[in-house]
């Protein structure tokens, strides 16, 4: 995989996976927690993206990733946290260089 297809990948992306945060924002209730910290009051969710090995598409799933979810045929994933004070926006751009930390790029 080439990095150009990987930014041609993400410019795309950026606009939809934005406009996806903002939505899910929205239903984030008073219980809902991304932290492992039993400290940790934050409402939040994690967030889950990933590609296949050609970038023709992406997946994401909210909440915990470990035993199944719409990602999971996917090899490559990038996460994070949504909190209500997200900047959608930047939490994007990291989705997706998270993502792209574990990309082939040759």
């Amino acid at each position: 995989m080439k990095e150009k297809q990987f930014n041609e990948f993400k410019a795309k992306t950026l606009p939809e996976l934005t406009t996806l945060l903002k939505e899910l924002q929205k239903d984030i209730g008073n219980e809902y927690r991304a932290s492992e910290d039993p400290f940790d009051d934050t409402p939040a969710m994690q967030i889950t993206i990933s590609t296949n090995d050609d970038l023709s598409h992406w997946s994401y799933q909210t909440g915990d990733n470990s035993y199944s979810g719409s990602c999971y045929p996917d090899p490559y994933w990038g996460i994070g946290t949504l909190t209500r004070e997200s900047n959608c926006n930047d939490l994007a751009n990291e989705l997706l260089e998270s993502l792209a930390e574990v990309l082939p790029f040759n």
